[in-house]
């Protein structure tokens, strides 16, 4: 029984390869009662030649599918991996972003407190003097201060 099924797994095998070749395929019982299919029957059986036709593999031919699927393979894991670099890199160029935005937003904010709180507001002078803003400057600075905490802080 497991011959007769190593058998016909055998000729299903030869029938997919489906082209048909100058040779045949025999079939033959051995002394065992055990049927075998071969391209050439051994000596002295008597051996029956069947309808069913096959083709060498070519080696060459088998070897060069083999190197175009290892080369497809090589060139999806090399995207993949490229694709896996550039998105880490993308996530810690927007983290570095991130916390750049978080301290000017910071920073903008405490100018902002500053300039609405103060009274007063006045420039440091080169030689240590202080020139007090009017309030069309305080005015400017103030929007100003404004303008840069809607930019800094609006996307948190």
């Amino acid at each position: 029984m497991k011959a007769q099924l190593i058998g016909t797994g055998i000729v299903g095998l030869l029938l997919l390869a489906g082209v048909a070749s100058a040779q045949g395929v025999y079939r033959w019982v051995d002394e065992n009662g055990v049927t075998s299919y071969g391209e050439t029957p051994p000596d002295g059986v008597d051996a029956v030649r069947t309808d069913v036709r096959f083709s060498r593999t070519d080696p060459s031919a088998l070897q060069a599918r083999l190197d175009d699927r290892r080369a497809v393979k090589d060139a999806v894991d090399t995207r993949k991996r490229q694709d896996r670099e550039e998105a880490d890199e993308a996530k810690q160029v927007n983290a570095e972003n991130d916390k750049l935005r978080k301290e000017n937003c910071q920073l903008a904010r405490d100018r902002q407190r500053k300039y609405e709180q103060a009274r007063r507001l006045y420039r440091m002078q080169e030689g240590g003097g202080r020139e007090y803003l009017t309030d069309a400057e305080l005015d400017s600075e103030r929007a100003e201060a404004n303008r840069q905490v809607n930019e800094w802080c609006s996307q948190q």
